[in-house]
């Protein structure tokens, strides 16, 4: 194979690691516990917690499942919350 397809192969295969991760991502937007899959709530994030998801290319949030009290960061979404 000629050495000048290279940077295409790598270009495409960059492209479809990047629809994978991206899809990953925004399933684990949702807003399920990832044990159990009940409903989990925000709650506050230490100063380290916070400086984390500073590093990080997504905004993070942590959250707490009602049901089975798992506590963990999972990615936030862009949109306001519409709950009351």
């Amino acid at each position: 194979m000629d050495p000048r397809w290279y940077p295409l192969i790598l270009f495409v295969a960059l492209l479809l690691l990047w629809g994978v991760l991206n899809a990953a991502f925004r399933r684990h937007r949702q807003e399920d516990c990832p044990r159990c899959g009940g409903p989990i709530e925000r709650i506050h994030r230490s100063k380290l917690e916070k400086a984390l998801g500073l590093l990080l290319v997504y905004p993070t949030g942590k959250y707490q499942c009602d049901q089975c009290g798992w506590i963990g960061l999972r990615r936030r979404s862009h949109r306001r919350s519409t709950r009351t």
